[in-house]
């Protein structure tokens, strides 16, 4: 409920028109809480359809991108920027509902149980101790090399695919593209979403089929693709291409829930999942700074060749994996 009430807040002051780098900050905060806690809520609550549960989940999300351009575009002439903001903070409220439904898992539940009885029994002999060794357990699990990796495969994964939803409209609009149809455009990304995160979903629960492989198949393949953009000229090709993309990164989410447990036990997912989140941040941060440098080095021109070199990155770390 507190991440909710400090969405609305900033989205009340953005709406005011008074933002902040304060708020901003409370914003991206308040919105990666609301996502780590769904996914990891998915992952403890569903052991033998995980990665079908999941994609389900966050299949919201692709109808979200197929739908809200439009529909954001028809708010902000109707009401105004402030109002639109008004609209969203409403429209985030909407998941302490959702979050309140959440109650916690039989798993966290039993674990929390046999830790308050271990601690009762040992209070005051050797608590420190125990605390100690947990500690250093979780440490030894969360410190191996393959989570390290996933780790920075997440990082490299959120430079590429923001640099890359960063440059798609401008770069469109250098080609020719008009503004009405590059909103077509990145509304096919959530086509691709929506059949993608359910594929993926089906796809994942089968055991003959490796997720991690799954994982870099898609970097690998969006990369070949990204890699023949500057030649696709014509918008039906264009459209087919921003729906595999759509399609191909969607599955990502789904599999990172799948890969940690797979790697660090259910467990520890929750830990996982936040250092995960964590090094995904970094990404994103690094992303205004990447934007820059292209900018000055290219006089406000997109280069044809940084997107598929950024994903090229992401599907290499994640291949040593």
């Amino acid at each position: 409920m507190g991440r909710i009430i400090i969405q609305q807040y900033v989205n009340a002051q953005l709406s005011d028109g008074k933002p902040s780098r304060e708020h901003l900050l409370l914003s991206g905060t308040s919105q990666s809480l609301i996502y780590t806690g769904v996914l990891v809520s998915v992952g403890y609550y569903f052991d033998k359809g995980r990665s079908i549960a999941t994609g389900i989940v966050v299949n919201g999300c692709g109808v979200a991108m197929l739908a809200l351009p439009s529909i954001m575009h028809q708010c902000v002439s109707s009401f105004g920027i402030h109002g639109t903001f008004r609209l969203i903070g409403a429209a985030f409220f909407q998941c302490a509902v959702f979050g309140a439904l959440m109650r916690p898992n039989n798993v966290e539940m039993t674990e929390k149980m046999d830790n308050k009885t271990k601690n009762t029994k040992e209070l005051y002999d050797n608590q420190c101790v125990r605390l100690g060794k947990s500690v250093r357990n979780s440490l030894s699990t969360l410190g191996s090399v393959e989570f390290f990796l996933f780790c920075l495969s997440t990082f490299c994964w959120n430079v590429s695919f923001n640099i890359s939803y960063l440059y798609f409209p401008k770069y469109f609009k250098n080609n020719g593209v008009s503004k009405l149809d590059v909103s077509y455009l990145i509304s096919a990304t959530g086509i691709g979403n929506i059949c993608g995160r359910y594929l993926i979903g089906l796809a994942a629960s089968d055991r003959e089929i490796d997720s991690r492989l799954l994982f870099f198949g898609q970097f690998s393949l969006i990369g070949i693709f990204t890699l023949f953009l500057p030649f696709l000229k014509r918008f039906t090709i264009q459209f087919v291409y921003m729906t595999a993309f759509g399609l191909y990164t969607g599955g990502v989410w789904i599999l990172q829930t799948v890969i940690l447990v797979e790697l660090i036990s259910l467990s520890n997912l929750a830990s996982g999942f936040g250092i995960a989140m964590l090094c995904g941040g970094f990404g994103q941060l690094a992303v205004p700074l990447l934007a820059e440098i292209l900018e000055n080095d290219n006089h406000d021109n997109v280069p044809d060749i940084d997107l598929p070199k950024v994903f090229a990155v992401s599907g290499k770390h994640k291949c040593f994996e």
